[in-house]
């Protein structure tokens, strides 16, 4: 008698799955990457990207698992240093920083 495969679960956490977008977002993203973009497409790619890409503002824990809740804080680390780096003064960080 051969032995029942176990079912993989699939999956159902937000942390798994790609970051949800629009044509609008690809075409400002693209235009980001060529160096074209307008200052209000540059404004929505960075805002899509802190905000749907990086899932920053959203709630990382992941009831099912602690490892969803981990690749949760993964993507949100990523943003987390984009909006530091919007809100750091330039001139204060003259020096590369060693972290």
């Amino acid at each position: 008698m051969a032995e029942a495969k176990k079912r993989v679960k699939k999956p159902t956490s937000w942390a798994y799955g790609p970051a949800r977008y629009s044509q609008a977002d690809i075409r400002n993203i693209q235009a980001l990457q060529r160096g074209d973009a307008s200052p209000e497409s540059q404004t929505a790619a960075l805002k899509w990207i802190i905000e749907a890409a990086c899932a920053h503002g959203e709630w990382a824990y992941c009831p099912e698992s602690d490892r969803d809740t981990n690749i949760g804080l993964g993507r949100q680390f990523a943003g987390h240093q984009i909006v530091k780096m919007l809100k750091l003064k330039p001139s204060n960080y003259d020096n590369p920083r060693k972290e």
